[in-house]
Protein backbone atom coordinates (compact mmCIF):
# COMPACT_ATOMS: atom_id res chain seq x y z
CA UNK A 1 0.00 0.00 0.00
CA UNK A 2 1.49 3.33 -1.05
CA UNK A 3 1.67 5.91 1.72
CA UNK A 4 2.18 9.60 1.05
CA UNK A 5 1.77 12.31 3.66
CA UNK A 6 0.16 15.60 2.65
CA UNK A 7 1.97 18.50 4.30
CA UNK A 8 -1.39 20.04 5.20
CA UNK A 9 -2.27 17.05 7.42
CA UNK A 10 1.24 16.16 8.58
CA UNK A 11 0.64 17.76 11.99
CA UNK A 12 -2.53 15.72 12.45
CA UNK A 13 -0.74 12.43 11.78
CA UNK A 14 1.98 13.34 14.29
CA UNK A 15 -0.75 14.04 16.82
CA UNK A 16 -2.34 10.65 16.10
CA UNK A 17 0.99 8.87 16.59
CA UNK A 18 1.67 10.62 19.91
CA UNK A 19 -1.87 10.13 21.20
CA UNK A 20 -1.87 6.38 20.53
CA UNK A 21 1.67 5.91 21.85
CA UNK A 22 0.83 7.82 25.03
CA UNK A 23 -2.30 5.76 25.73
CA UNK A 24 -0.61 2.44 24.88
CA UNK A 25 2.84 2.89 26.43
CA UNK A 26 3.55 6.16 28.25
CA UNK A 27 0.50 5.94 30.53
CA UNK A 28 1.99 2.75 31.98
CA UNK A 29 5.31 4.43 32.80
CA UNK A 30 4.75 7.94 34.11
CA UNK A 31 1.53 9.90 34.64
CA UNK A 32 3.17 13.31 34.20
CA UNK A 33 4.88 12.30 30.96
CA UNK A 34 1.58 10.84 29.78
CA UNK A 35 -0.15 14.16 30.48
CA UNK A 36 2.51 16.23 28.68
CA UNK A 37 2.57 13.92 25.66
CA UNK A 38 -1.20 14.11 25.38
CA UNK A 39 -1.11 17.91 25.58
CA UNK A 40 1.50 18.01 22.80
CA UNK A 41 -0.79 15.83 20.67
CA UNK A 42 -3.63 18.28 21.39
CA UNK A 43 -1.42 21.16 20.21
CA UNK A 44 -0.77 19.39 16.90
CA UNK A 45 -4.51 18.82 16.42
CA UNK A 46 -5.27 22.50 17.12
CA UNK A 47 -2.54 23.71 14.76
CA UNK A 48 -3.81 21.44 12.01
CA UNK A 49 -7.32 22.83 12.48
CA UNK A 50 -6.16 26.42 11.94
CA UNK A 51 -3.85 25.57 9.02
CA UNK A 52 -6.40 23.60 6.99
CA UNK A 53 -8.55 25.45 4.50
CA UNK A 54 -12.28 25.35 5.26
CA UNK A 55 -15.34 27.14 3.96
CA UNK A 56 -17.89 28.92 6.14
CA UNK A 57 -20.22 25.92 6.31
CA UNK A 58 -17.38 23.64 7.43
CA UNK A 59 -16.40 26.11 10.14
CA UNK A 60 -19.98 26.44 11.41
CA UNK A 61 -20.49 22.68 11.54
CA UNK A 62 -17.19 22.06 13.31
CA UNK A 63 -17.81 24.94 15.74
CA UNK A 64 -21.21 23.55 16.75
CA UNK A 65 -19.66 20.12 17.26
CA UNK A 66 -16.85 21.57 19.37
CA UNK A 67 -19.23 23.65 21.52
CA UNK A 68 -21.45 20.60 22.17
CA UNK A 69 -18.36 18.64 23.26
CA UNK A 70 -17.15 21.55 25.38
CA UNK A 71 -20.51 21.78 27.17
CA UNK A 72 -20.54 18.02 27.76
CA UNK A 73 -17.01 18.22 29.20
CA UNK A 74 -18.00 21.11 31.48
CA UNK A 75 -20.93 19.11 32.83
CA UNK A 76 -19.23 15.74 33.37
CA UNK A 77 -15.48 16.53 33.50
CA UNK A 78 -14.50 13.55 31.36
CA UNK A 79 -11.27 14.40 29.50
CA UNK A 80 -12.03 11.78 26.84
CA UNK A 81 -14.54 14.28 25.45
CA UNK A 82 -11.80 16.90 24.97
CA UNK A 83 -9.80 14.38 22.96
CA UNK A 84 -12.92 13.52 20.95
CA UNK A 85 -13.58 17.23 20.27
CA UNK A 86 -10.05 18.17 19.20
CA UNK A 87 -9.68 15.13 16.95
CA UNK A 88 -13.11 15.86 15.46
CA UNK A 89 -12.37 19.46 14.45
CA UNK A 90 -8.87 18.60 13.24
CA UNK A 91 -9.41 15.50 11.07
CA UNK A 92 -11.37 17.15 8.26
CA UNK A 93 -9.23 16.15 5.28
CA UNK A 94 -7.39 13.02 6.33
CA UNK A 95 -6.84 9.70 4.61
CA UNK A 96 -8.51 6.77 6.36
CA UNK A 97 -5.91 4.21 5.28
CA UNK A 98 -3.07 6.39 6.57
CA UNK A 99 -4.81 6.85 9.91
CA UNK A 100 -5.23 3.09 10.32
CA UNK A 101 -1.60 2.34 9.43
CA UNK A 102 -0.20 5.06 11.70
CA UNK A 103 -2.39 3.92 14.58
CA UNK A 104 -1.46 0.27 14.11
CA UNK A 105 2.25 1.06 14.01
CA UNK A 106 2.02 3.28 17.09
CA UNK A 107 -0.10 0.76 19.01
CA UNK A 108 2.19 -2.20 18.24
CA UNK A 109 5.20 -0.07 19.18
CA UNK A 110 3.49 0.91 22.44
CA UNK A 111 2.65 -2.71 23.27
CA UNK A 112 6.22 -3.88 22.68
CA UNK A 113 7.73 -0.97 24.64
CA UNK A 114 5.39 -1.69 27.56
CA UNK A 115 6.34 -5.38 27.60
CA UNK A 116 10.03 -4.48 27.41
CA UNK A 117 9.67 -1.93 30.23
CA UNK A 118 7.87 -4.59 32.29
CA UNK A 119 10.67 -7.09 31.67
CA UNK A 120 13.22 -4.46 32.74
CA UNK A 121 11.23 -3.54 35.84
CA UNK A 122 10.15 -0.04 34.79
CA UNK A 123 6.44 -0.86 34.84
CA UNK A 124 4.52 -2.99 37.33
CA UNK A 125 2.43 -6.09 36.94
CA UNK A 126 -1.04 -5.34 38.31
CA UNK A 127 -2.35 -8.66 39.66
CA UNK A 128 -6.07 -9.18 40.14
CA UNK A 129 -8.27 -12.18 40.87
CA UNK A 130 -11.68 -13.15 39.55
CA UNK A 131 -14.40 -14.62 41.74
CA UNK A 132 -13.55 -18.09 40.42
CA UNK A 133 -9.97 -17.72 41.62
CA UNK A 134 -8.39 -17.00 38.22
CA UNK A 135 -5.27 -14.85 38.55
CA UNK A 136 -5.06 -11.92 36.13
CA UNK A 137 -1.80 -10.23 35.12
CA UNK A 138 -1.45 -6.82 33.44
CA UNK A 139 2.12 -7.45 32.18
CA UNK A 140 3.13 -3.83 32.73
CA UNK A 141 -0.15 -2.22 31.64
CA UNK A 142 -2.27 -0.22 34.08
CA UNK A 143 -4.96 -2.92 34.10
CA UNK A 144 -5.20 -6.52 32.79
CA UNK A 145 -8.02 -5.43 30.48
CA UNK A 146 -5.78 -2.77 28.90
CA UNK A 147 -3.30 -5.29 27.47
CA UNK A 148 -6.04 -7.45 25.94
CA UNK A 149 -7.93 -4.42 24.61
CA UNK A 150 -4.89 -2.98 22.83
CA UNK A 151 -4.11 -6.35 21.22
CA UNK A 152 -7.74 -6.77 20.14
CA UNK A 153 -7.93 -3.34 18.49
CA UNK A 154 -4.58 -3.89 16.80
CA UNK A 155 -6.04 -7.13 15.40
CA UNK A 156 -9.08 -5.30 14.03
CA UNK A 157 -6.87 -2.71 12.35
CA UNK A 158 -4.80 -5.49 10.82
CA UNK A 159 -7.99 -7.01 9.40
CA UNK A 160 -8.79 -3.70 7.68
CA UNK A 161 -5.29 -3.15 6.30
CA UNK A 162 -5.03 -6.66 4.85
CA UNK A 163 -8.60 -6.60 3.51
CA UNK A 164 -9.42 -9.57 1.27
CA UNK A 165 -5.75 -10.57 1.09
CA UNK A 166 -5.68 -11.80 4.67
CA UNK A 167 -4.90 -15.52 4.81
CA UNK A 168 -6.15 -18.27 7.10
CA UNK A 169 -2.63 -18.58 8.50
CA UNK A 170 -2.67 -14.91 9.51
CA UNK A 171 -6.09 -15.38 11.09
CA UNK A 172 -4.77 -18.41 12.98
CA UNK A 173 -1.78 -16.46 14.34
CA UNK A 174 -4.03 -13.57 15.40
CA UNK A 175 -6.40 -16.00 17.14
CA UNK A 176 -3.57 -17.75 19.00
CA UNK A 177 -2.09 -14.41 20.06
CA UNK A 178 -5.41 -13.21 21.46
CA UNK A 179 -6.00 -16.54 23.23
CA UNK A 180 -2.59 -16.30 24.93
CA UNK A 181 -3.21 -12.70 26.00
CA UNK A 182 -6.67 -13.65 27.24
CA UNK A 183 -5.25 -16.48 29.35
CA UNK A 184 -2.64 -14.21 30.91
CA UNK A 185 -4.94 -11.25 31.56
CA UNK A 186 -8.12 -13.20 32.30
CA UNK A 187 -10.01 -11.06 29.80
CA UNK A 188 -12.92 -12.63 27.92
CA UNK A 189 -14.76 -9.94 25.96
CA UNK A 190 -11.90 -8.94 23.65
CA UNK A 191 -11.14 -12.60 22.88
CA UNK A 192 -14.79 -13.28 22.03
CA UNK A 193 -14.89 -10.28 19.69
CA UNK A 194 -11.73 -11.29 17.82
CA UNK A 195 -12.70 -14.98 17.49
CA UNK A 196 -16.10 -13.92 16.16
CA UNK A 197 -14.36 -11.62 13.68
CA UNK A 198 -12.03 -14.40 12.53
CA UNK A 199 -14.97 -16.77 12.01
CA UNK A 200 -16.92 -14.15 10.04
CA UNK A 201 -13.94 -13.43 7.79
CA UNK A 202 -13.39 -17.15 7.14
CA UNK A 203 -17.10 -17.56 6.44
CA UNK A 204 -17.02 -14.60 4.04
CA UNK A 205 -14.35 -16.38 1.99
CA UNK A 206 -16.54 -19.47 1.69
CA UNK A 207 -19.77 -17.80 0.58
CA UNK A 208 -20.77 -15.29 -2.04
CA UNK A 209 -19.77 -11.78 -1.00
CA UNK A 210 -23.34 -10.67 -1.68
CA UNK A 211 -24.30 -12.50 1.50
CA UNK A 212 -22.75 -9.68 3.50
CA UNK A 213 -24.86 -7.06 1.72
CA UNK A 214 -27.27 -7.44 4.63
CA UNK A 215 -24.65 -5.80 6.84
CA UNK A 216 -24.98 -2.43 5.15
CA UNK A 217 -28.73 -2.48 5.81
CA UNK A 218 -28.36 -2.82 9.58
CA UNK A 219 -27.02 -0.14 11.89
CA UNK A 220 -25.56 -2.38 14.56
CA UNK A 221 -25.05 0.55 16.91
CA UNK A 222 -28.78 1.36 16.78
CA UNK A 223 -29.59 -2.31 17.37
CA UNK A 224 -27.28 -3.02 20.30
CA UNK A 225 -27.91 0.43 21.74
CA UNK A 226 -31.66 -0.19 21.75
CA UNK A 227 -31.16 -3.66 23.25
CA UNK A 228 -28.93 -2.26 26.00
CA UNK A 229 -31.37 0.49 26.94
CA UNK A 230 -34.50 -1.70 26.78
CA UNK A 231 -32.94 -4.55 28.75
CA UNK A 232 -31.53 -2.10 31.31
CA UNK A 233 -34.99 -0.59 31.79
CA UNK A 234 -36.70 -3.95 32.21
CA UNK A 235 -33.94 -5.53 34.29
CA UNK A 236 -35.80 -4.59 37.48
CA UNK A 237 -38.85 -6.59 36.33
CA UNK A 238 -37.12 -9.80 37.47
CA UNK A 239 -37.27 -11.50 34.07
CA UNK A 240 -35.45 -14.82 33.92
CA UNK A 241 -34.77 -14.23 30.21
CA UNK A 242 -33.06 -10.90 30.87
CA UNK A 243 -31.12 -12.41 33.78
CA UNK A 244 -29.89 -15.17 31.47
CA UNK A 245 -28.82 -12.66 28.82
CA UNK A 246 -27.16 -10.53 31.50
CA UNK A 247 -25.15 -13.56 32.62
CA UNK A 248 -23.69 -13.83 29.10
CA UNK A 249 -22.38 -10.28 29.46
CA UNK A 250 -20.98 -10.81 32.98
CA UNK A 251 -23.62 -8.67 34.69
CA UNK A 252 -23.16 -5.64 32.45
CA UNK A 253 -26.92 -5.11 32.03
CA UNK A 254 -27.53 -5.19 35.78
CA UNK A 255 -24.84 -2.58 36.32
CA UNK A 256 -26.07 -0.46 33.41
CA UNK A 257 -29.58 -0.57 34.87
CA UNK A 258 -28.24 0.81 38.17
CA UNK A 259 -26.82 3.93 36.49
CA UNK A 260 -29.77 4.43 34.17
CA UNK A 261 -32.24 4.49 37.06
CA UNK A 262 -30.00 6.47 39.42
CA UNK A 263 -29.00 9.26 37.01
CA UNK A 264 -31.44 9.04 34.10
CA UNK A 265 -30.90 10.23 30.54
CA UNK A 266 -29.05 13.49 29.96
CA UNK A 267 -29.25 15.92 27.05
CA UNK A 268 -25.78 17.46 27.25
CA UNK A 269 -24.15 15.12 29.77
CA UNK A 270 -23.80 15.06 33.53
CA UNK A 271 -21.24 14.37 36.22
CA UNK A 272 -21.28 10.98 37.88
CA UNK A 273 -18.78 9.44 40.26
CA UNK A 274 -15.77 8.04 38.41
CA UNK A 275 -13.05 5.58 39.23
CA UNK A 276 -9.63 5.08 37.68
CA UNK A 277 -10.90 3.76 34.37
CA UNK A 278 -14.66 3.43 34.42
CA UNK A 279 -17.62 5.05 36.05
CA UNK A 280 -18.34 3.40 39.40
CA UNK A 281 -21.12 3.52 41.95
CA UNK A 282 -21.51 2.01 45.38
CA UNK A 283 -24.85 1.13 46.93
CA UNK A 284 -25.58 -1.22 49.83
CA UNK A 285 -21.97 -2.34 49.79
CA UNK A 286 -22.12 -3.45 46.14
CA UNK A 287 -19.86 -1.87 43.51
CA UNK A 288 -21.34 -1.03 40.11
CA UNK A 289 -19.14 -0.35 37.08
CA UNK A 290 -20.57 1.35 34.01
CA UNK A 291 -18.93 -0.62 31.21
CA UNK A 292 -21.89 -0.56 28.79
CA UNK A 293 -20.97 2.02 26.15
CA UNK A 294 -24.55 2.84 25.16
CA UNK A 295 -25.76 3.60 28.68
CA UNK A 296 -22.59 5.58 29.32
CA UNK A 297 -23.29 7.65 26.21
CA UNK A 298 -26.88 8.60 27.03
CA UNK A 299 -26.30 9.00 30.78
CA UNK A 300 -22.83 10.57 31.09
CA UNK A 301 -22.01 11.98 27.64
CA UNK A 302 -25.52 13.15 26.81
CA UNK A 303 -28.00 12.43 24.03
CA UNK A 304 -26.57 15.13 21.73
CA UNK A 305 -23.10 13.58 21.65
CA UNK A 306 -24.74 10.18 21.37
CA UNK A 307 -26.47 11.39 18.19
CA UNK A 308 -23.10 12.49 16.76
CA UNK A 309 -21.53 9.15 17.64
CA UNK A 310 -24.33 6.93 16.30
CA UNK A 311 -24.86 9.17 13.25
CA UNK A 312 -21.20 8.94 12.31
CA UNK A 313 -21.20 5.15 12.41
CA UNK A 314 -24.39 5.09 10.36
CA UNK A 315 -22.49 7.20 7.82
CA UNK A 316 -19.58 4.72 7.82
CA UNK A 317 -22.01 1.86 7.29
CA UNK A 318 -23.23 3.53 4.10
CA UNK A 319 -19.96 4.62 2.53
CA UNK A 320 -18.26 1.28 3.24
CA UNK A 321 -21.24 -0.79 2.11
CA UNK A 322 -19.09 -2.84 -0.29
CA UNK A 323 -16.20 -3.39 2.13
CA UNK A 324 -17.28 -6.46 4.09
CA UNK A 325 -14.18 -6.38 6.33
CA UNK A 326 -15.11 -2.93 7.60
CA UNK A 327 -18.75 -4.00 7.89
CA UNK A 328 -17.60 -6.90 10.08
CA UNK A 329 -15.50 -4.54 12.21
CA UNK A 330 -18.47 -2.20 12.67
CA UNK A 331 -20.53 -5.15 13.89
CA UNK A 332 -17.78 -6.23 16.29
CA UNK A 333 -17.38 -2.73 17.75
CA UNK A 334 -21.13 -2.37 18.20
CA UNK A 335 -21.22 -5.71 20.02
CA UNK A 336 -18.11 -4.78 21.99
CA UNK A 337 -19.97 -1.73 23.29
CA UNK A 338 -22.44 -3.88 25.23
CA UNK A 339 -19.66 -5.08 27.57
CA UNK A 340 -16.98 -2.42 27.22
CA UNK A 341 -16.93 1.37 26.84
CA UNK A 342 -13.66 1.35 24.85
CA UNK A 343 -15.38 1.94 21.45
CA UNK A 344 -16.22 5.47 22.61
CA UNK A 345 -12.57 6.32 23.28
CA UNK A 346 -10.59 7.91 20.45
CA UNK A 347 -7.39 6.23 21.64
CA UNK A 348 -8.88 2.78 21.06
CA UNK A 349 -11.58 3.15 18.40
CA UNK A 350 -9.61 3.84 15.23
CA UNK A 351 -12.75 4.81 13.28
CA UNK A 352 -13.24 7.96 15.37
CA UNK A 353 -10.23 9.63 13.77
CA UNK A 354 -12.37 10.19 10.67
CA UNK A 355 -15.36 11.82 12.33
CA UNK A 356 -14.35 15.33 11.24
CA UNK A 357 -14.88 14.36 7.59
CA UNK A 358 -18.52 13.72 8.42
CA UNK A 359 -19.11 16.56 10.89
CA UNK A 360 -17.91 19.29 8.54
CA UNK A 361 -20.59 18.54 5.95
CA UNK A 362 -23.42 16.74 7.72
CA UNK A 363 -24.83 19.09 10.35
CA UNK A 364 -26.46 21.63 8.06
CA UNK A 365 -26.89 19.49 4.97
CA UNK A 366 -27.87 15.96 4.00
CA UNK A 367 -25.19 15.90 1.33
CA UNK A 368 -22.65 13.16 2.08
CA UNK A 369 -18.94 13.34 1.42
CA UNK A 370 -16.90 10.15 1.23
CA UNK A 371 -13.87 9.62 3.39
CA UNK A 372 -10.60 9.89 1.53
CA UNK A 373 -9.75 6.19 1.25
Amino acid sequence: MKISINKNTFLFYIGVFLLILSSTFIVNIDNKLFFYTKVIAYVFFILNFFLEKKNIRNILNLTIFFLVCLLAFYLNRNTDIITFALVGISCVSVNFNKIIIIQLFSKILGIFLTLISYALGYSKDVIMMRENGQIRHSMGFIHPNSFATHVAYASLMYFIIRKKKITQFELFIISVLNVIVSQVTGTRTSLFVIILGVLLIIFSKLVNSNFFSIFDKINWFYLFGAISIIFSIFYTQHSNLIYSIDALFSGRLRQASFFLYKYGLSIFGQFIQTGQENTIGIENGRIYILDNMYIKLVVQYGCILTAYFIGYFNYLRKIFKYNFIIQICLLLLALYGVSESSPIKVETNFFLFGIGNWVKCSVFTLREKKLDI
